[in-house]
């Protein structure tokens, strides 16, 4: 095997540029910062409830929020700083910015607590002139909230200082809509000397004599609790914050490095594991004594289903407890009808869950996590506690169900529109979700749980490739109300390919079509091509330009997930050399910062119109980049997962040929080591043993492939659940044993040597030749029959 690449650890990442955003956070608070800023334009709590700092009156210039006035004066000279251009780092969890001024070097850092609900914001002021000087910095911070979700601004009902004005408190303790909370500054460094109040502003006065090279520094933390328990919190955190925040960098690190470890030889691969890793670690955010995943550091206090579900498919390959928890909180929000909720938040006065419509896409996410987790884990018990949640889902969704294919309001994965038709998303996920489903009761002893979904699965695949396949486009297209066509472009159909409701001929035409439409080699895969919903509103549905405009947000930009789910269709038509530029350029911590107007970050969203924002990010830290990247990641390794079985496949990306990685299988650690060239196993040993299948049918501590010219038969792809695999060297029996759901066929893929055929005796057992060439034959065999005897000579 030749050299590959240990995970590297979080490096912290630089950026310069007068655009963009970054946003670093913590379990208990995050922040936003803008333009070049070194000061944050929101801070965002989400604890004791979700209550956030923020000026902005217009979503596209939150950049115009200054939180904090600082006026840093030397030698008489005054000047305001914080909000203009700096030179920044930063990881998922610290900031960090400096400028240098006339005579001083300010320097600013930002981190967050473990057990503590602070950020930790220290300033340096150096003496960088050849003279001593008095420096002082009037710093005066914002001290109203906005509320969760209905967004209203609340003053303190009072402001007080203690400590001899190192503590600033802002007090809201008879406000129910904000928690009842307490909002405090607590100095920690340098003491101010002195503290403007007014009924309105509230602020800190800092000065020193500077020799050169000395510093003023400068430690502010920031915090949010329960007022009951401010005189307790603000003891704690004078006791322990310097260790606790050092405490959650080493959490984070620690996370990194022992949870899923993968060495491959792409360093820019590597770095961005670690960065998918570190974002993970960062944003799991309290909520209602509960950690949760929440999509970003500062701009959402929720927690939605949808990120969850889909961040954790990438996520069930290494971190079960993560997915049990969120599992685990989703059934407590249950009210008793075993509906799926879409979100959670703390709106107003109390925690409201937000139920999922039948029309929502959640239903069908919330199959396919939990099949996947079953496939890692071998958690029964979890998900026949889900089991009756997840029928109540399916048989929602299936309202929707007309004439062999699924309708919805929404244009395709988009969450708004009021225009009722066939689509091409929620009908492909309908289908995956039914063989998900259909996986979860076989594997949980009830199999006629399956009975009445299975046989739609084949009519919803028929009917999309007779219907909305569009022969001139070579691409998926939807249906309007009134049965019409929609002639645009949607990233979402995408996953046909990925999951196998087209034949050959028609996903690589669907892909062909995706890279010359959809995808922007600049930015990414657009999420609809042309981007021209502006004036449509009244067509579709949508409500006050909640589509955004021509080429920004879900107008046309680049979603993380549109990249992911073309570099996946790529990867099942093993064009892995394609795939694997996606996942580089597009999808890589390093090919982002290098693209148009790029910054080394996750996303949500890039904007696609031509003018000067091109390119820019929108929603940086994004929680689901890392789960959408990792699940790619994994795929194209090699490790691939389908409703039925984790397959182990040799085609790659020539630069991934050799790897080692740490996944879950059936609950248990196992690495899966790939060396070797060519598209075909020439060997496979899991701990120790010869193993005639590319299937992960049971537990092993190492599973090891050589990729070669094949010396012994084995199983290599399958369409139903394989539960052993056998052979006998002697006889030339390979015995294969599977698990068939009613209506179900036993279909499977078989590599054999060159020199040897594959016969059977049984008149219920179809064996086809599907190709041969000098290195391997290949057969299809399907039967009605579980469990089957084959003959190699």
């Amino acid at each position: 095997m030749v050299s590959v690449i240990d995970e590297v650890n979080l490096k912290f990442q630089s950026f310069d540029k007068p655009f963009g955003q970054i946003e670093v956070g913590g379990k208990y608070a995050g922040m936003a910062f803008h333009a070049g800023s070194a000061m944050p334009s929101r801070i965002s709590f989400f604890y004791p409830v979700a209550n956030s700092i923020s000026n902005s009156q217009d979503y596209w210039k939150r950049y115009e929020s200054h939180l904090f006035n600082a006026v840093l004066t030397v030698d008489g000279q005054a000047q305001t700083i914080g909000y203009d251009e700096h030179q920044a780092e930063y990881t998922p969890c610290c900031f960090r910015a400096t400028k240098q001024y006339h005579n001083c070097s300010c320097r600013y850092e930002y981190s967050f607590g473990s057990t503590l609900p602070i950020t930790v914001i220290k300033i340096e002021l150096t003496n960088t002139g050849q003279a001593p000087a008095q420096y002082t910095l009037d710093l005066t911070p914002e001290t109203a909230f906005h509320s969760c979700h209905s967004f209203n601004r609340f003053q303190p009902e009072r402001t007080f200082v203690e400590q001899n004005g190192a503590l600033l408190v802002a007090d809201f303790s008879s406000v129910v809509d904000l928690g009842n909370s307490s909002l405090f500054f607590l100095n920690a460094g340098a003491t101010p000397q002195e503290q403007h109040i007014s009924e309105t502003v509230t602020g800190f006065h800092y000065a020193k004599l500077l020799s050169p090279g000395e510093t003023l520094g400068i430690v502010l933390i920031v915090g949010c609790c329960k007022a009951a328990e401010l005189a307790e919190m603000i003891q704690r955190v004078q006791r322990d914050w310097a260790a606790d925040i050092a405490a959650n960098s080493e959490r984070i690190d620690d996370y990194i490095a022992t949870r899923g470890t993968i060495a491959i030889g792409d360093p820019a691969l590597a770095e961005t594991i670690a960065w998918s890793k570190g974002v993970h670690a960062s944003l799991q955010h309290y909520l209602d004594d509960w950690y949760l995943p929440m999509p970003c550091p500062a701009e959402y206090n929720f927690f939605f289903t949808h990120d969850f579900l889909v961040h954790g498919l990438g996520w069930a390959y290494f971190d079960l407890d993560y997915i049990k928890n969120g599992y685990e909180y989703l059934l407590s929000l249950d009210a008793g009808d075993n509906v799926l909720s879409h979100a959670c938040y703390w709106k107003d006065n109390a925690y409201y869950s937000e139920p999922c419509p039948p029309t929502d896409w959640n239903n069908l996410w919330i199959i396919n996590s939990v099949s996947s987790y079953l496939k890692h884990s071998a958690d029964k018990i979890t998900a026949e506690r889900l089991l009756p949640m997840l029928q109540t889902s399916l048989d929602r969704i299936l309202l929707n169900f007309d004439d062999g294919l699924m309708k919805a309001y929404f244009p395709d994965w988009w969450d708004f529109g009021t225009n009722y038709g066939a689509r091409a998303y929620i009908s492909i996920l309908t289908y995956r979700a039914i063989h998900n489903f259909t996986y979860i009761v076989m594997q949980l002893g009830q199999p006629d749980l399956a009975t009445k979904y299975y046989p739609l699965a084949e009519i919803i695949r028929s009917k999309l490739n007779e219907q909305l396949w569009h022969e001139k486009s070579g691409y998926l297209l939807n249906e309007l109300a009134d049965g019409s066509l929609d002639k645009h472009y949607y990233s979402g159909s995408l996953l046909a390919a990925n999951f196998g409701l087209l034949d050959e001929i028609r996903s690589n035409q669907l892909l062909d079509t995706a890279r010359d439409v959809l995808l922007d080699d600049n930015c990414g895969v657009h999420n609809v091509a042309p981007a021209d919903f502006v004036g449509l509103e009244e067509k579709y549905g949508f409500h006050n330009v909640e589509q955004g405009e021509n080429g920004y947000y879900i107008n046309g930009g680049v979603w993380t997930q549109c990249n992911a789910w073309y570099a996946l269709s790529l990867i099942t038509l093993n064009r892995v050399d394609e795939a694997y530029q996606v996942l580089k350029k597009h999808l890589s911590i390093a090919g982002i910062a290098v693209s148009h107007n790029g910054q080394p970050s996750f996303y949500e969203a890039r904007i696609t119109a031509k003018d000067a924002n091109y390119g820019k990010i929108d929603k940086p830290t994004f929680l689901w980049h890392g789960g959408w990247f990792m699940l790619t990641l994994y795929q194209l390794l090699g490790i691939r997962e389908t409703p039925w079985n984790i397959e182990l496949h040799p085609i790659t990306a020539t630069e991934l040929i050799d790897s080692k990685s740490e996944i879950k299988n059936h609950g248990e650690d196992c690495i899966v080591e790939f060396s070797g060239s060519g598209n075909y196993f020439q060997e496979i040993v899991f701990d120790g043993d010869i193993s005639y299948s590319a299937i992960l049918t049971a537990s092993c501590q190492h599973a090891e492939l050589l990729r070669g010219t094949p010396t012994v038969p084995y199983l290599s792809e399958a369409r139903c659940i394989i539960e052993n695999v056998a052979y006998d060297t002697v006889s030339g029996e390979l015995a294969i044993a599977a698990k068939l759901a009613p209506h179900q066929q036993l279909d499977v893929t078989i590599i054999l040597p060159v020199d040897y055929s594959l016969t059977t005796s049984c008149p219920d057992i179809l064996v086809t030749a599907q190709s041969a060439n000098a290195r391997a034959k290949t057969f299809l065999v399907r039967s009605n029959q579980a469990n089957i005897i084959l003959q190699v000579q």
